[in-house]
């Protein structure tokens, strides 16, 4: 099974000088998609990119392919963007605004399982699936986005940090759009088959492992934020192995937690969680800073 991740930038010298390694070209690409073959088996991992120009949206390297072959545009140049309603055609902006969550799913194998919904895509571009795809190809959405209030596709970023500067509130741009959107595919020609999420850094430690603190009755602890993350992927791998029962074997590893019958400790435990441990991270910190300083 091959992943396919978006090619790295080379790494210039520590003066901003060019790298030595020559950048990705199409010698490269076309090195890949034959390793992988006509009747190969991968999971594409796309999603918005920044170009060399800050947030001007960058190209994808296999877009060209994938639309040609499978019939599935990722349509790099919009960002999907999630703002909040204050007012009719007034929106605020999110800390998280680039951070799709509650997405529909179908009932594909992939994300049939209840725990895929908790499920969040970061620097999503949406994905066109051709209501015509070439010969013998087989599309599947897997999840989606309906059109929601705040939700555009946006083609220039720039535009609402503009408006963020000027006023308190956003406006939707004219050219914008709107969904639904599709945000991952899963397609069968033959016996090939692919999986696209249109999601940068979806399998990332940081957003797949992603934990919150959970107060409960007595009993304190963390769970897993999203844990639809990991079995999108493990899932998809599975799937492209074609080896289906292995899917959805019961539920993604979670912090244990942790029973505690007197009320007493546990309002102790919140004492330290919300006030104590912040605090000593302070202290540290200032600690480290005020040995650096000297």
């Amino acid at each position: 099974i091959y992943v396919v991740e978006k090619p790295a930038a080379p790494q210039r010298g520590p003066m901003g000088q060019p790298g030595l390694d020559a950048p990705f070209g199409p010698n490269h690409r076309d090195a890949i998609l034959g390793a992988i073959g006509e009747a190969g088996r991968a999971l594409f991992l796309t999603g918005w990119y920044p170009g060399p120009f800050g947030p001007i949206a960058g190209d994808y390297e296999y877009g060209k392919y994938l639309d040609d072959e499978w019939g599935i545009k990722v349509e790099t140049s919009e960002l999907l963007m999630q703002a909040v309603s204050i007012a009719p055609e007034k929106y605020g902006a999110t800390q998280a605004f680039y951070l799709m969550a509650e997405p529909e799913l179908s009932d594909h194998d992939i994300v049939s399982s209840a725990a895929s919904r908790e499920l969040a895509l970061p620097w999503c571009a949406p994905l066109i699936v051709d209501p015509q795809p070439p010969d013998g190809v087989a599309l599947d959405r897997i999840v989606s986005l309906p059109r929601r209030d705040g939700l555009w596709g946006v083609k220039n970023i720039q535009e609402y940090q503009e408006q963020i500067t000027q006023r308190e509130y956003l406006t939707k741009v004219a050219d914008d759009s709107e969904g639904p959107f599709a945000l991952a595919v899963a397609a069968t020609k033959g016996d090939a088959k692919i999986v696209v999420v249109s999601s940068r850094g979806f399998a990332q430690d940081s957003v797949a492992f992603a934990r919150e603190f959970v107060l409960s009755g007595n009993s304190v602890g963390f769970r897993m934020r999203n844990p639809g993350n990991i079995l999108l992927l493990i899932n998809s791998l599975h799937w492209l192995n074609d080896n289906s029962e292995f899917m959805n074997i019961g539920k993604p590893i979670d912090a244990a937690v942790l029973e505690i019958k007197s009320p007493g400790t546990v309002k102790a435990v919140q004492a330290l969680a919300i006030f104590a441990w912040p605090l000593f991270a302070m202290v540290a910190g200032g600690a480290v800073w005020w040995v650096r300083r000297k």
